[in-house]
């Protein structure tokens, strides 16, 4: 019994790779995975079995390289798990923001253009975090007098 009769063209990603589906996988693990199931469905394997036979394994090369395509890179495989669990990203078509969200980057905007130093920009950026219950935690280094990178934002307890 030949392999691809085995196999499903609806299977998901993860299980035509034999993955277990969480977002940490072993990108050395996948690679062997998809050469091994490559090895299996490439359609030279069945060059002697006739033009319908090639074509399904066309197909199932063509599926096994979207599989792979999509589990190697983190991004979408991040957007792949959210849809299988009923959560579709559609990062490119979904732009829409609140509106107080933009109204607050519009603002601070404007400011970082009327600022005449950064420290003011920085000063003015804080307390305005802190008033819509925004936080940054080291956002502006005295000692250095250099901004450094908020790498967390938090909600403040109210």
């Amino acid at each position: 019994m030949s392999l691809i009769a085995v196999m499903k063209l609806d299977d998901d990603d993860f299980t035509l790779l034999g993955l277990a589906p969480r977002f940490g996988i072993d990108r050395q693990d996948l690679d062997a995975r998809w050469k091994a199931l490559q090895v299996q469905v490439h359609p030279d394997r069945f060059a002697a079995d006739g033009p319908a036979a090639q074509r399904q394994a066309m197909q199932w090369s063509v599926r096994v390289n979207e599989a792979y395509r999509r589990l190697r890179d983190p991004l979408s495989r991040a957007a792949y798990l959210c849809e299988l669990r009923g959560s579709p990203v559609d990062a490119h078509r979904n732009t829409a923001m609140p509106a107080d969200f933009l109204m607050q980057q519009m603002a601070w905007r404007e400011s970082l253009e009327d600022a005449p130093t950064l420290s003011r920009w920085l000063s003015w950026t804080s307390r305005s975090l802190s008033r819509s219950g925004l936080c940054t935690m080291n956002w502006y280094n005295t000692s250095t007098r250099r901004p450094t990178c908020p790498r967390r934002w938090l909600r403040c307890a109210p």
